[in-house]
């Protein structure tokens, strides 16, 4: 008779060597980062264009309740992430500047008034910054 469906565990098997396989393209870019410490010649928005899609996808595959989808993209995820952050240790001009915004309006918000003070922040409320997720 016709044959059946590949079983879950080897298509799971399947996606997370395409995964592996995916990141082994980046390996020789993250192995000559470390080797140089240097980011030349080195593109950034591969690595965090997949990185963001890996933890897209993980997030689905956790609202799903998905072993596979889980197990492929966490793997996905943390290897570039890795790559990611040896980009970043590397990268303090090229990526320095748009991090520094960001981790100025990720500050802990303190309330508009500083240390019991209503002046001394020149009459701003940073509240325009704080962004709730829906």
């Amino acid at each position: 008779g016709p044959r059946a469906m590949a079983p879950a565990p080897l298509l799971a098997a399947a996606c997370l060597a395409c995964t592996l396989a995916m990141f082994g393209t980046g390996l020789s870019d993250l192995r000559q980062m470390l080797a140089t410490q240097s980011v030349e010649n080195i593109q950034f928005l591969p690595f965090l264009a997949t990185d963001a899609n890996n933890l897209g996808w993980l997030g689905y595959g956790c609202l799903k309740r998905d072993p596979t989808l889980v197990a492929v993209n966490a793997v996905g995820a943390a290897l570039n992430t890795l790559c990611v952050l040896v980009y970043l240790r590397y990268s303090p001009h090229k990526v320095g500047p748009v991090l520094g915004r960001g981790v100025a309006v990720r500050a802990p918000y303190r309330g508009p008034h500083n240390n019991g003070s209503h002046h001394g922040h020149g009459g701003r409320h940073d509240q325009g910054t704080l962004r709730r997720s829906p």
